[in-house]
């Protein structure tokens, strides 16, 4: 997955005309590349994927689950709720 640059360059002219929103602007796309970084595309563990769980709003439509005790792993294919989801088995 590719990852967001920590930084982003606004220019030295939005910076010389309004220093606060050049700030205000590095501060928030920093944050919004952080939260991107981190996201979870994939989970390594050695339980089955829960149907309706808290831990499903870490994931979106098209992240794998893979348990290393089964040798299973599972995509998941759609959302009805921020924790209801559905994973479909793929190995």
């Amino acid at each position: 997955m590719p990852t967001q640059p920590p930084r982003f360059n606004w220019g030295t002219e939005i910076k010389n005309i309004n220093p606060t929103l050049y700030n205000q602007l590095n501060d928030s796309y920093s944050s919004t590349a952080r939260v991107l970084n981190t996201k979870t595309s994939k989970y390594i563990t050695n339980v089955n994927p829960p149907a309706d769980a808290q831990v499903n709003t870490l994931f979106e439509e098209g992240d794998f689950w893979v348990n290393t005790d089964t040798d299973n792993a599972w995509i998941l294919t759609s959302r009805s709720t921020n924790t209801a989801v559905s994973w479909k088995q793929i190995t």
